[in-house]
């Protein structure tokens, strides 16, 4: 339940072991053991956020490359406007702001 409350819905622990190999790395204040951080490693705090934010850099690189080339067909307008409306003014950027 834990897990759903902070928006940890992916099984971020073992991606990140099969993606990255870190070095422990303790925490150095006694307020940040006591709010039950565990780790000095940012990525590991971040947990599933990490992946949500790489998702939407992609969307939002994806966005300004169409931007580059909407004169060049009729349907990336309609894409640019799809991202734009479902994306960028969603909750989702409300949630990670």
């Amino acid at each position: 339940m834990q897990s759903i409350s902070s928006f940890n819905l992916l099984p971020a622990n073992t991606i990140f072991e099969l993606m990255f190999k870190f070095s422990e790395a303790s925490v150095t204040g006694i307020g940040f053991a006591a709010m039950g951080v565990t780790s000095a490693r940012l990525i590991l705090n971040l947990n599933s956020f990490f992946f949500y934010y790489i998702i939407f850099g992609i969307v939002i690189l994806l966005y300004f490359v169409l931007r580059l080339y909407k004169d060049r067909h009729s349907a990336i307008p309609r894409l640019m406007k799809k991202i734009e409306s479902s994306i960028l003014w969603s909750g989702f950027i409300r949630l990670v702001v």
